[in-house]
């Protein structure tokens, strides 16, 4: 090739439109879901429309995407801006976040319940979370002591039981009626937090043994709580264990299903359950991870708090790479995870320990 048609060659890729290959680098613009969103603590829910459309207008100027209304304890010598939750005041102002949320082009989500994790007033101690109790060769139960952590006014009580599908239900019919009266704006996503219950035990795990496992497990309590042959209590244990995880995906399925008919998509953490994980975060429309505690790096100025870097909450990566692969296979456009909760004390983490972390 001469000298000359080789120059000529260069001055036309130089002179090539500018903009063909700028469209092609433009980063593109972010969705609303591509936006980082944050936990809306409602304290004592003392929440009015001027100061609910104050914090979504400043969330949405600083970027966020969305907001998860939690509902929890007040501030001392405020009690009386308190809303009792569910009240016909409380859903008011839920329907008007949710209303406000789409005029400016965000997501609202809520707890179902208050604090965490789900229960409340309404919940008996025939309802509650339980352990088993086995003495004398006789089986009983007893409430585990769990209540509501962080309860926002009217919110306050026992846990439900996390293995009981009619438990679940019946606690459900308690917002059918408030959240289901004409003008009501539900939120995008009903939210249930990361499993935090006490109990191992519901009054229908026995019937639903027999069923599911083809054998009775009163026949099998020695074996249950540790007695007898070795290989005959692992599989009555592993049998048990089956049987309760079964029993936590139907309660968490009836959650859903309840959410999805107020339409309504779902956000879990399933994280701690004694469960396969894999099928909880598939079962809800958005499978959410936690990350705990903070990672060490090695990034000259990120200050290292010892209570914080002490090796007993680092990150699991494997762990938290559970709710992305459950939302893989199960065909889930979204994947949400609580992040930086963990990360330092209350008012102590600086955007130069949350950067690295994120990233």
């Amino acid at each position: 090739m001469s000298i000359h048609k080789l120059a000529l060659i260069l001055i036309a890729l130089f002179n090539f439109p500018y903009s063909t290959f700028a469209g092609d680098l433009d980063w593109p613009k972010p969705k609303t879901e591509n936006r980082p969103g944050c936990y809306w603590w409602w304290m004592g829910s003392a929440v009015d429309r001027e100061n609910i459309t104050w914090n979504l207008e400043t969330m949405r100027d600083a970027g966020m995407g969305g907001a998860s209304i939690v509902p929890i304890y007040g501030v001392h010598g405020y009690e009386d801006r308190f809303i009792q939750f569910l009240s016909p005041e409380w859903v008011d102002m839920m329907s008007f976040a949710s209303e406000e949320a789409d005029r400016l082009g965000m997501w609202v989500d809520m707890t179902t319940g208050t604090g965490w994790p789900f229960g409340g007033p309404m919940i008996s101690e025939e309802e509650a979370d339980a352990t088993v109790i086995y003495e004398n060769g006789q089986l009983s139960q007893k409430f585990s002591g769990r209540m509501v952590k962080r309860a926002a006014p009217g919110g306050e009580g026992m846990a439900v039981n996390p293995y009981s599908a009619k438990v679940m239900a019946d606690y459900l019919k308690h917002f059918d009626e408030p959240l289901g009266k004409a003008g009501v704006t539900l939120p995008r996503a009903q939210y249930h937090d990361s499993f935090e219950f006490l109990g191992d035990w519901t009054p229908e795990l026995p019937e639903e043994f027999l069923k599911r496992r083809g054998y009775d497990l009163l026949e099998h309590l020695p074996e249950l709580f540790g007695e007898g042959d070795p290989e005959d209590v692992a599989r009555i244990k592993s049998d048990y264990r089956e049987t309760l995880s079964d029993l936590h995906l139907d309660y968490l399925k009836t959650w859903v299903e309840w959410s999805t008919k107020k339409g309504c998509t779902t956000r879990n953490q399933a994280h701690g359950s004694p469960s396969n994980l894999l099928d909880l975060y598939a079962a809800s429309g958005i499978p959410e991870t936690e990350i705990f505690g903070a990672s060490v790096f090695k990034i000259p100025g990120v200050r290292l708090e010892p209570e914080n870097v002490d090796g007993k909450n680092h990150p699991q990566p494997l762990i938290n790479l559970m709710a992305s692969a459950a939302a893989h296979v199960s065909g889930k456009r979204l994947v949400a995870a609580e992040t930086c909760t963990w990360l330092r004390n209350h008012f102590k983490t600086a955007l130069s320990q949350a950067k690295p972390e994120v990233d």
